[in-house]
């Protein structure tokens, strides 16, 4: 009996061996299988990516097939496609572009040659990218310009080093870069840089944020050293520098360490009294002229509802307890700032414009589209990125087709708020004051409601093309186009001289660089100075 129980017992323990054995055996596979299967893909995607080409040459063919249906694209669906450049003209730089097309080309030099069409609709919304596989290949394999360069009068100074070499001089002026002059290199980047009408500042505030990147793009991708040659503001002396280019990752972790504490999108204060407490400024912390004056500063860096959101700001609750505040103070100089401004929802300018007037007011004149009919180049449109307008909103008349103002909120006229301000108003704009920014800027710069400092804003005084976008990936090169489908006409009179520029200010002020360098905030200490003087008056 005990015989049987043992080997019963031993029976049991080696069934259980086994299984355990053999479900190990299976678990095991099933694990090298997913890590099997996990490599592939990783594999995969890296192969995807190593496997990209930057020097493939794409046939004549290709080529010509690519810049037809981006021209068509552009005539077809751009509302503002001959706003600021005649058909002819188009005409004439279609045909020029398309004669280059003799030879096979990589994408890079495909890009540089026709972008610049795009950038004659002048046109700040519209865009032509590289594809995703070469952007995502240039990002790995590109060095970039290893300063950052700020752009005052038509010139450069170096405003920040992200180079190994120690001994380079912030505030130098730069004369040439590997040999070429540095305003033939400006002139070169500004035909592939989009601005609104016949406007500057703006592409020149582009340079200031994205020159270490936009050389290599755009003028040399293949420096291992730059050769820099500067000028001392004051002695004239000119000072060599040889600078390694350096790496995207190398660039990155320099900007993040110089960058500062990112500064809220929606910001308000008293100036002159206990509570001025700017980091930038050079009062006394009690200015007593401007204490009496009772100045208050509200800062807007963003109307995009998106940015709004993620610092946890509600854009119209925000700035109802900010005029709530202004009318409790008794607030008698309000400014504005609305420096480096790129625009976003345009309900929000809308409800900010409502604090400033007393009057009904109508925003836009009209939003015109260029067609309500399908586009001919559909099977290329990116539908998962582009927002098409609602056809059931338009309206047709003998001059095309219109968002109807009976549907659409931009186009009512609107009320003024219960708290609007009726005292004195100053705008702080630049060239970075863009889109949604520049159509609040023109009703307020049209009614004559303030004063501006400054530069001429990036954005068109009259309007804009913006709103719903369609993007387009071309099928051979895969480049994509990003095209406005909503013209925006500001509702401003129709006299305004300066025909494709953005708004001039009535006191333009350039920054110094020693200024800039130190932390001088120019056309705000400008604009207290002005009222310290009328408060003595």
């Amino acid at each position: 009996m005990r015989n049987h129980v043992n080997r019963q017992n031993i029976s049991l323990y080696t069934s259980f061996f086994v299984s355990s054995l053999l479900l190990f055996f299976y678990t095991s596979g099933i694990a090298q299988a997913k890590v099997k299967t996990s490599d592939k893909v990783a594999a995969s995607a890296k192969k995807r990516i190593i496997g990209f080409k930057a020097s493939r040459k794409y046939s004549v063919k290709q080529l010509k097939t690519d810049f037809d249906i981006l021209f068509n694209a552009f005539k077809e669906a751009h509302p503002g496609f001959y706003w600021y450049t005649s058909k002819a003209a188009f005409t004439k730089k279609y045909d020029s572009l398309k004669k280059h097309i003799t030879h096979p080309m990589t994408e890079l030099e495909f890009y540089r040659l026709v972008r610049p069409l795009a950038v004659q609709i002048n046109c700040g919304h519209t865009q032509l990218y590289t594809s995703v596989k070469f952007r995502n290949h240039f990002r790995k394999k590109i060095n970039y310009f290893p300063l950052h360069l700020k752009f005052i009068d038509g010139k450069a100074y170096i405003h920040k080093n992200h180079s190994q070499d120690s001994t380079v001089r912030l505030g130098l002026q730069v004369a040439h870069i590997n040999g070429q002059p540095i305003h033939k290199v400006i002139n070169k980047l500004f035909s592939y840089t989009p601005s609104d009408g016949f406007n500057t500042t703006y592409k020149y505030r582009i340079l200031d944020q994205d020159f270490p990147l936009l050389y290599p793009y755009y003028i040399n991708a293949k420096v291992d050293t730059f050769s820099i040659q500067c000028v001392e503001t004051q002695s004239k002396q000119l000072v060599h520098y040889q600078l390694a280019s350096i790496s995207r990752k190398a660039y990155r972790k320099s900007v993040r360490k110089q960058r500062q504490s990112e500064a809220p999108a929606l910001q308000f204060k008293m100036i002159g009294g206990q509570d001025d407490e700017s980091a930038d400024n050079t009062r006394p912390a009690t200015d007593h002229p401007l204490k009496r004056a009772r100045v208050a500063v509200l800062k807007i860096k963003s109307f995009q509802n998106n940015t709004l959101r993620k610092q946890g700001f509600s854009f119209s609750q925000y700035i109802r307890n900010v005029f709530r505040t202004i009318r409790k103070k008794r607030v008698r100089h309000l400014i504005l700032d609305l420096r480096e401004n790129s625009g976003g929802t345009v309900r929000n300018g809308i409800l900010l414009y409502s604090y400033l007037t007393k009057r009904r007011f109508k925003y836009f004149h009209y939003e015109k589209v260029a067609t309500n009919r399908p586009f001919s180049f559909m099977r290329y449109v990116n539908s998962y990125r582009s927002r098409m307008v609602n056809n059931k909103l338009l309206v047709k008349t003998d001059s095309g087709y219109y968002v109807s103002n009976k549907l659409h909120y931009n186009l009512k006229t609107h009320k003024p708020s219960k708290y609007n301000y009726k005292r004195t108003l100053y705008i702080l704009i630049n060239g970075r004051s863009f889109s949604a920014t520049t159509q609040f800027a023109s009703l307020v710069h049209a009614n004559k409601r303030g004063v501006f400092i400054g530069e001429e804003t990036g954005g068109g005084y009259k309007g804009c093309t913006a709103g719903r976008i369609c993007y387009v990936n071309l099928p051979h090169t895969k480049m994509r186009l990003k095209i406005p489908l909503i013209k925006y006409s500001n509702a401003i009179a129709s006299d305004y001289k300066t025909e494709g520029h953005g708004i001039m200010p009535d006191y333009e002020l350039q920054p110094k660089i020693g200024d800039i360098l130190k932390g001088v905030d120019t056309e705000m200490e400008y604009v207290l100075e002005m009222i310290r003087k009328k408060e003595e008056e």
